[in-house]
């Protein structure tokens, strides 16, 4: 067993939510548990693979610097992350010898978050799709899956189509950047990391739930668009041309939400949202936000611009601004299907 340095790696945790810590590099926002910047190589035998959401996990028997044998419990990507990168579970043999490279749990001796493993057959696979190559000199990448939009101007589908993520690009990393009051900032102090809806595998609200690396489809029902995420395979409802909310309507995670077309650019409105937090990591929101989302199609239908301002005066000295884009490349809107160890 290895140990390195490195010196770059930021604490991972998938308290997030789902998410859910708040992201790092590799945008683990689902780990159970912190990670230092500690980087260790393990060799064992691949025992089990545990495939699911919201991050995958590998276990690997090995021996500690005393010869007595542990096993260690290694969290990879999600499910999707993974299928958009052309690895599939069949990829990982059982009971083969694999080399490790990942970053030590600062709570369990025996946890890494993973970031490379060697396989039998001489294949690296990176188990963050933003990580770098280890094993080049020994080992050939499994080759990503090529990404392309799609023909979008002959399917003429407009806004009306699911919608994914440029490869390796977490949006939800912008709101570490906001405007925060000392208030909201203070009252992360309360948000016990451990325990709270990521780690219980709950559904978040509004407005982090639209800023995941997981896909997005929009479909039209007429007066209503349904909005929906894969993540927690999450469903919403924008009501086209109703200003007014009911009166007897009670405050819900993802709101109420109001939509108008200018031009060809979506706008949604989002009130009445009972979701305490703002991000990841317990910086609160009130029952007063207030969320505008913009959605502007390109003239080629084939990229979704997005802008988010979120208005929240208890909490944020001004309002707070997220940007981002998706494109169409062809995904389906897969099943979340949420499972925690």
């Amino acid at each position: 067993m290895r140990f390195f340095n490195t010196g770059i790696k930021n604490s991972y945790l998938i308290a997030l939510l789902c998410l859910i810590a708040t992201t790092g590099p590799a945008g683990a926002h689902h780990s159970n548990a912190f990670y230092t910047d500690e980087m260790v190589e393990i060799t064992g035998e691949l025992i089990e693979v545990s495939w699911r959401n919201p991050h995958s996990m590998f276990f690997v028997r090995s021996e500690d610097n005393d010869g007595e044998e542990v096993v260690w419990k290694i969290e990879g990507n999600s499910i999707f992350n993974y299928i958009r990168s052309g690895i599939t579970r069949t990829l990982f043999p059982i009971n083969a010898s694999v080399t490790v490279i990942g970053f030590r749990s600062s709570r369990d001796k025996y946890s890494l978050e993973g970031a490379n493993m060697l396989l039998p057959g001489g294949q690296e696979i990176l188990l963050w799709e933003n990580r770098s190559i280890r094993f080049s000199d020994q080992a050939t990448l499994v080759a990503e899956a090529t990404e392309e939009v799609v023909d979008t101007i002959s399917e003429n589908k407009g806004i009306f189509r699911v919608w994914s993520s440029p490869r390796g690009i977490y949006w939800g990393q912008q709101m570490a950047n906001q405007p925060l009051t000392e208030v909201s900032i203070a009252n992360r102090a309360s948000f016990d990391m451990l325990d709270n809806f990521a780690t219980r595998c709950e559904g978040e609200g509004m407005p982090r739930i639209m800023l995941t690396p997981h896909p997005f489809e929009f479909e039209d029902q007429g007066d209503e668009i349904k909005l929906r995420a894969e993540l927690y395979d999450t469903e919403r409802t924008v009501y086209m041309g109703n200003t007014a909310i009911p009166a007897d309507t009670l405050a819900t995670k993802l709101g109420y939400s109001v939509g108008a077309w200018e031009g060809s650019t979506l706008v949604v409105t989002t009130t009445n949202i009972s979701w305490p937090f703002f991000d990841n990591r317990g910086s609160t929101q009130s029952e007063a936000v207030k969320i505008v989302e913009r959605f502007s199609l390109s003239d080629d239908q084939g990229r979704l611009d997005f802008e988010t301002t979120v208005t929240d005066p208890p909490n944020l000295q001004q309002p707070a601004v997220l940007k981002g884009y998706w494109l169409a490349l062809g995904h389906t809107l897969p099943i979340y299907n949420c499972q925690l160890d």
